[in-house]
């Protein structure tokens, strides 16, 4: 039985300038730290330090009407940073917290309601937990922590172990591209391997990826069969890419001329949407194209996608979720406390069959197949859509959907039956 809470957050929008392409509207509650979104359970997790109700609240959800807050009892420490959904179906938080009076730390698990539980995957010290990832069926985690490992880590469903020897300094991200893990931060070296902020892990080892790059990764992201990253650099594979380059699996290439930023700015947030690929920073310009916050990459062309109500809102976290795009911003000229908040496109962004109900898949990523979930959808008439809208599979549904021959990627399925939906899954 689903438990109502007292709680409870009116979505009240607050429009902002219109633009050309779309218009951002405020919503849910003003706070003072934002920072990844992540959409689970049909639902949009947005990271980030909220009190509401007498309570310190790690993050909140929203299910596209009710802002909900979610608490960790005892909570010390620092913030949320990143989200995980395991196979099974188990919701993950990860951050620089100390849950439960400090009995966990670093990752925390949903109870499927309203509160942060303590969870297996504590890690040994409040270090943040920047990133988790399941791969090959265990659980990875990375970010500053030197204990149970150097800043990275694998859990066996019993007990943390080292990845290789680790890494000297921070990682902010983990991905699978083509097949293979990549962790990628601030780190130059595992062990005695020299390297440059990225690295690949062959099985026994963190090698090199094409000379990396010449400054800290702060994201990744796989878009059109591509390794995206961004950052501080300006140098990747030896040759200039200014803050986003992209990796091919042989060789890295700047995209559409770089990113250009001021005052120690950078894009921090990348998210392959359905109408492209968004980049969150502050104060950028794409090319010859000025972005401000948030700028969308289409595969040839940079677009404005619109303005943000100021050149000192910073984007943190950007998740697509009920074919909109949803940014987490933070005002920088607010001190000594930021003012952070939850923007949303008041526009449904490109493919037009996102105008129906969403339905749910498993397992979400998933490397060979899917299975719809909820009604009986035997001799329905399914599609599989890539992220610019193009059919790259179809068929009648009987048990499952072979996915095996797709490309790593975002993908999105279409459904016609007695309910016309669609789901929003992550192909391996």
């Amino acid at each position: 039985m689903t438990k109502s809470s007292p709680w409870l957050l009116n979505a009240t929008l607050i429009c902002c300038s219109l633009s050309s392409f779309a218009q951002w509207s405020a919503i849910g509650p003003t706070t003072t730290l934002l920072r990844k979104l992540y959409v689970s359970d049909d639902k949009l997790f947005v990271s980030g330090l909220f009190s509401g109700g007498g309570l310190s609240n790690m993050g909140l959800h929203y299910d596209g009407n009710q802002f909900q807050y979610l608490s960790m009892p005892g909570f010390i420490g620092g913030g949320p940073e990143c989200y995980l959904e395991r196979q099974d179906n188990t919701l993950l938080l990860g951050g620089g917290f100390a849950g439960q009076f400090g009995s966990t730390f670093g990752v925390a698990q949903w109870d499927g309601d309203l509160t942060w539980e303590d969870s297996p995957y504590s890690v040994g010290n409040p270090l943040p937990v920047k990133a988790m990832l399941e791969y090959n069926g265990q659980l990875y985690v990375g970010g500053h922590f030197t204990d149970p490992a150097l800043r990275i880590a694998v859990h066996n469903g019993t007990l943390y172990g080292p990845v290789g020897d680790g890494f000297n300094q921070e990682v902010n991200d983990l991905i699978v591209y083509n097949g293979a893990l990549y962790a990628a931060g601030g780190f130059t070296m595992s062990g005695t391997t020299s390297l440059a902020h990225i690295a690949k892990w062959s099985g026994s080892a963190w090698v090199d990826v094409g000379g990396g790059v010449n400054n800290e990764i702060l994201d990744l992201e796989v878009y059109n069969g591509e390794l995206y990253a961004s950052g501080r650099f300006s140098n990747a594979g030896g040759a200039p890419a200014f803050r986003l380059a992209k990796w091919n699996g042989t060789s890295w290439s700047t995209v559409g001329g770089g990113i250009t930023t001021q005052f120690n700015a950078w894009p921090r947030a990348l998210c392959a949407t359905s109408a492209g690929l968004y980049v969150g920073g502050r104060m950028m310009t794409g090319g010859a194209v000025t972005l401000q916050g948030v700028g969308l990459w289409n595969g040839t062309n940079w677009i404005n996608p619109g303005d943000l109500p100021s050149l000192y809102f910073e984007v943190t976290g950007i998740a697509e979720f009920q074919g909109m795009v949803y940014l987490a911003t933070m005002d920088v000229s607010t001190t000594p406390l930021y003012t952070a908040r939850l923007y949303r496109s008041s526009a449904a962004i490109s493919v037009p069959e996102l105008s129906r109900v969403r339905i749910s898949v498993g397992p979400n990523p998933a490397y060979e197949q899917i299975t719809l979930l909820g009604e009986p959808w035997v001799g329905t008439t399914y599609a599989l859509m890539d992220v610019h809208g193009q059919i790259v599979g179809s068929g009648t549904y009987k048990d499952t959907i072979d996915i095996a021959e797709l490309e790593p990627g975002t993908y999105y399925l279409r459904v016609d039956g007695s309910i016309r939906g669609y789901a929003r899954f992550v192909k391996l």
